[in-house]
């Protein structure tokens, strides 16, 4: 049986899974490439500035042209037309969701609504690139001004300003134009993998300056819907490396570890790690992999523990959420935190106190949960490095990828995978090769298939299978894409029993990951 699947993620991150079974090395055309994007050339983009933005926007089916075949690069756009680009890039919105009897561009502004941004609800005036640059902002939870937001996107390297990289030469009181949105959203995905809400500014409300019960003004701290927290009597040491945490990070330990503990309450409660990883947010990954069945990745940084994943479910407290719970229960079960971001169905993220908690959902199993991040809010803000990463953070997200794969087998009952190195080889290669030549395929520019690869590679099988990746920031991510695809799921919980994962950082999509499973012969 052979299986082709190809499919855009997330705006510009991609997945491609093919499998076979069988000893026969299949026909070519059978498994022969789709185009990812179409390479449509309009009449009026020939030496445009941005004509290879807007060719990249309609491959990814994120734009059209008119029916005269122009595509008017310098048309102003309005606030609608940009929130519609930028909400249906992150696939938050589809296309096919306006309300019935309402305008097209409602479900846009209810989308941008709940998550707090700013917004001039003015129709069809044009858009002025001063708003797009506070609107960009506000995606990454800021609200800033004007100045200010314009500051961000230069120094995050989001724009070059129209004439030069200044306040000034950014023309915020300039119209924004079609060619110019669609780069903005190709800066932005290239830097940030999801859109965020601005947070909601505490209600102020008036503190009686005598509080029933005592004299003079309160200094405890407000607790959550009123009144202050009572005091218990006691003071905590300052630091204690068996000190609890605070109550609203102990609501969502791992293996009885929670954000904020030391290291070495860490190495207490679950020994050392099998290995420490980089992670290429700054934080190094203790990997506790000896038992697939309690799989445990445990950010820390400094001494402390800032970061926890996992994907078996053996987390606590965490409202109720279990692995059997959907996406309505963790809605339910996170009623006091505030959403502030996630993808279409399959994750989930929110803010709770010093916390940033992303729920991962299996879109192919009811939408039920299947893993769970826990990341300390400042660990959540720093960037990936990946695109300017070295070999051992390849070698890192490598091991990674195989032992999240494996934690989801384990969960359901199937036999661990056999780490290849000599697949592996195979695998890593194909991904150097997709970001050397500028394509994202299972099939190379000289008509190899994966099959092809692995026997001139020595590799003799009885089945075999690929998946492929690009563009996603690190191997949770890149496993969670794979896992909401039925031909990805399919070739992660099948039949074969050796696997090697390579990954190569560059390219365009500055990270390419290719997994080659099959069962030797």
């Amino acid at each position: 049986m052979i299986r082709r699947n190809t499919k855009m993620l997330i705006g510009g991150l991609l997945t491609c899974a093919l499998l076979v079974s069988g000893s026969p090395v299949p026909n070519q055309a059978a498994v022969a490439a789709q185009a990812s994007s179409a390479q449509a050339v309009f009449t009026d983009i020939q030496g445009h500035w941005a004509s290879e933005t807007i060719r990249w926007a309609y491959g990814k089916n994120m734009t059209d042209g008119y029916s005269d075949g122009t595509f008017k690069p310098d048309k102003s756009v309005t606030e609608p037309e940009f929130l519609a680009l930028l909400l249906r890039a992150y696939n938050k919105v589809s296309p096919d969701a306006a309300a019935d009897g309402g305008k097209w561009f409602d479900s846009y502004y209810t989308k941008a609504e709940s998550y707090n941004w700013p917004l001039l609800k003015a129709g069809n005036a044009p858009y002025l690139r001063g708003d797009a640059a506070k609107l960009i902002a506000a995606t990454q939870g800021k609200k800033l001004s004007t100045e200010d937001a314009i500051k961000q996107l230069i120094s995050q390297g989001l724009s070059q300003g129209k004439t030069n990289a200044s306040e000034d030469g950014f023309a915020a009181g300039d119209t924004l134009t079609r060619a110019e949105a669609l780069t903005f959203l190709q800066n932005l995905l290239r830097k940030q993998n999801d859109l965020i809400g601005v947070p909601s500014e505490p209600s102020k409300e008036p503190v009686p300056s005598n509080p029933p019960g005592g004299e003079g003004e309160s200094d405890k701290e407000p607790a959550p819907g009123g009144g202050t927290k009572p005091d218990t009597g006691t003071e905590k040491p300052d630091t204690d490396d068996s000190a609890s945490t605070p109550q609203s990070d102990q609501a969502f330990a791992i293996e009885g570890v929670a954000v904020g503990e030391t290291e070495n309450a860490l190495i207490q409660k679950l020994g050392n790690p099998a290995r420490k990883d980089l992670s290429g947010y700054g934080y190094t990954w203790y990997i506790y992999n000896t038992d697939y069945k309690h799989y445990v990745q445990v950010g820390v940084q400094d001494g402390k523990v800032v970061a926890l994943y996992t994907n078996t479910g053996n987390w606590t407290k965490a409202g109720g959420v279990t692995v059997d719970s959907t996406a309505a229960d963790v809605e339910s079960g996170m009623a006091g935190a505030q959403k502030t971001g996630g993808s279409g169905g399959k994750s989930a993220v929110y803010k709770s106190g010093s916390l940033n908690i992303t729920f991962y959902f299996d879109a192919n199993d009811g939408g039920k949960v299947m893993g769970l991040l826990v990341r300390d809010a400042a660990a959540s803000t720093s960037a990936s490095k990946a695109d300017t990463a070295g070999t051992e953070l390849r070698t890192a997200y490598e091991k990674q990828t195989f032992d999240i794969t494996n934690a989801h087998r384990v969960r359901i009952g199937k036999a661990p995978f056999v780490w290849d190195d000599k697949i592996a080889g195979t695998a890593r290669k194909h991904s150097q090769d997709m970001a050397a030549g500028g394509y994202f395929d299972h099939t190379n520019k000289q008509g190899q298939s994966p099959f092809d690869r692995m026997k001139n590679d020595g590799l003799q099988y009885s089945s075999a299978a690929e998946n492929i990746a690009a563009g996603y920031s690190d191997p949770i991510e890149v496993v969670n894409g794979w896992m909401n695809s039925s031909g990805h799921r399919t070739n992660i919980l099948g039949g074969t029993t050796h696997l090697g994962v390579g990954i190569y950082f560059g390219g365009s999509m500055k990270v390419y990951y290719t997994q080659n499973f099959y069962t030797p012969r």
